[in-house]
């Protein structure tokens, strides 16, 4: 439900309607997202709005590719607005994810087989299952399988079975592989903690696979300024209290829901560096039990985005109360300075093509297209009214609840 209520949010971005507009505190710079170009792709077939999409370019065509349907990978040329090219993918399990880096490597991560679901799988066969991740090139060769293996990891003096820790096996799993260099950062464990009363026992919420050396490395760290007693309610039906993006020393950025710090994971000495990234709309996030997402209310803090070309953070804060549906987004230095603050949100599918900004997603209004949106960072006239208009706005839905 949340990432409808975004796609929703992006859908107006590519009809021009949302506008960003920010400035710093002290009012010496000021930043507005100019929505530069609009395309749109038409489709031949309806398709799932959550589709998996990502902008590249390839043999110097803009290109965007494409998870349709779990059985292939489906290439759009932009300037022709028409599908070039298609990778079938394995029919007897779906995709999770997949990462394009060139013709000769692309990275597919799939779900375990479909049987499995019916009968179960033991253990023993979950390790020898070498097809989940894999590296392929254009043509669809295989060219090499990883294996999920636990063996030599530090995830001893866990209550933990494999099944339990690796991807994909424990149920939702992000749309992006979150690479850097030989490591993939993942989540072992993406389940619901609407009530920490055991967080001394809760399993490793990050984790990082080596690609030479196939071995898995789980954090030891416990949730941040939480403890027994603490309570972090998030969306039932959801397991996105936890965010992240690569840093530019290519360390995970982790961003908690309930927290205003953002923590760097050191993992080779597994510690957890805070920093303060905190949105001057509110002094701190305030989440209400509650079901699902629409009937809930509150704010929390959700994804967070590294843009290399600009050598920016954007971390965003979702509001949803009786008569505030929106979003604001927090602009920060590599160093995690805060710098201003915006209207509208970015997240973990967000790309960066050198001073372009762009967003890759399917239309959820009229004919099936993939909509896609550059905008570019301007600098603009001081604006410091945005966060003390976001302030009243937030404040008397609060007070009329």
């Amino acid at each position: 439900m949340r990432r409808a209520f975004l796609l929703v949010a992006f859908a107006m971005l590519c009809g021009g309607v949302l506008l960003f507009v920010s400035c710093k505190q002290k009012g010496e710079v000021c930043y507005k997202f100019d929505n530069n170009e609009t395309i749109t792709i038409p489709l031949d077939k309806h398709v799932f709005p959550l589709s998996r999409l990502q902008y590249c370019k390839i043999d110097g065509k803009e290109m965007v590719v494409a998870n349709f349907e779990n059985s292939e990978l489906a290439f759009y040329d932009i300037a022709e607005k028409k599908q070039v090219h298609i990778i079938n993918l394995l029919k007897d399990r779906g995709l999770c994810a997949f990462e394009y880096v060139n013709k000769d490597s692309i990275f597919l991560l799939y779900t375990l087989p479909h049987s499995y679901y019916r009968s179960g799988i033991s253990d023993s066969v979950i390790l020898a299952d070498t097809l989940s991740f894999q590296l392929i090139d254009y043509d669809g060769n295989v060219k090499k399988c990883y294996h999920f293996n636990c063996d030599g990891s530090n995830i001893d003096g866990v209550n933990l079975t494999v099944k339990d820790v690796l991807p994909p096996y424990s149920g939702s799993f992000y749309h992006k592989i979150m690479r850097s260099g030989n490591m993939v950062f993942f989540y072992p464990c993406r389940y619901l903690y609407n009530d920490v009363e055991k967080i001394s026992n809760s399993k490793p919420f990050i984790a990082c696979y080596d690609l030479n050396t196939e071995k898995y490395y789980f954090t030891k760290q416990k949730f941040p300024y939480l403890n027994d007693t603490a309570y972090c309610p998030i969306l039932e039906g959801s397991s996105n209290f936890l965010f992240f993006c690569i840093s530019p020393d290519g360390l995970p950025v982790l961003r908690f829901s309930y927290s205003s710090d953002v923590f760097e994971w050191d993992y080779k000495n597994d510690v957890l560096i805070p920093h303060t990234l905190k949105s001057r709309i509110i002094d701190t996030t305030f989440l209400r039990n509650a079901s699902d997402w629409p009937y809930y209310e509150g704010a929390y803090y959700s994804d967070i985005t590294y843009d290399p070309n600009m050598e920016l953070y954007y971390s965003s804060i979702m509001f949803k109360l009786k008569n505030v549906h929106t979003a604001s987004t927090i602009i920060a230095d590599r160093n995690f300075n805060y710098i201003c603050e915006t209207s509208g949100f970015f997240d973990s599918n967000t790309q960066f093509f050198y001073d372009t900004i762009i967003n890759a997603g399917v239309s959820l209004f009229g004919d099936p297209n993939i909509c896609i949106s550059k905008c570019k960072l301007n600098v603009c006239d001081s604006c410091d009214g945005y966060v003390d208009s976001m302030r009243n706005l937030v404040g008397k839905a609060m007070i009329n609840d």
